[in-house]
């Protein structure tokens, strides 16, 4: 209660059993986590929900939300799609680029890549009230992207997870 001591470097701390109380920054204050399967099959040059959302209700008006999601898609050849993250009605995250995922395989035969692509934003939403993340996806080129692809045997999930962070 009020001592201060110092672990030397390269030493470590053994705190097993033991409850730690006083910590504010950088701890995880909830994780919330959301799946989506549905088949999703576009070729869209506007914003399309992929059906993927999570909501969490921040304890504090400086946490943190840090947002990560998996994309799962199946990608012809010459097809490409870019996703962005939305708080409720605002994109928080955008790609610069607009083939942040891109397929291009050379020869005579078509080509396709069953993938997952992983994502991560930090958000600063200051705000205690519910708020609503989902992913929103774009295609790039005329190719259908099958988004959450399912051939009968389960298929490919797409996942987020929401970290709350306190400030």
């Amino acid at each position: 209660s009020g001592d201060t001591f110092t672990v030397p470097s390269g030493a470590t701390l053994d705190v097993t059993g033991a409850t730690v109380t006083g910590l504010s920054a950088g701890k995880v204050l909830q994780v919330v986590y959301a799946s989506y399967s549905t088949q999703l099959s576009t070729a869209t040059s506007s914003w399309l929900d992929l059906g993927l959302s999570a909501a969490i209700t921040p304890s504090a008006t400086d946490s943190k939300i840090f947002a990560h999601w998996i994309i799962s898609a199946r990608l012809d050849d010459d097809c490409g799609y870019y996703a962005q993250l939305v708080r409720d009605t605002t994109a928080v995250y955008t790609p610069a680029f607009n083939r942040d995922i891109y397929a291009n395989q050379s020869g005579s035969e078509t080509q396709r890549i069953d993938m997952r692509h992983p994502t991560f934003y930090l958000d600063s939403p200051s705000t205690t009230s519910a708020t609503t993340y989902k992913i929103q996806v774009q295609t790039y080129s005329t190719s259908t992207v099958l988004f959450q692809y399912d051939e009968g045997s389960g298929g490919l999930t797409s996942q987020l997870v929401l970290w709350e962070v306190g400030a």
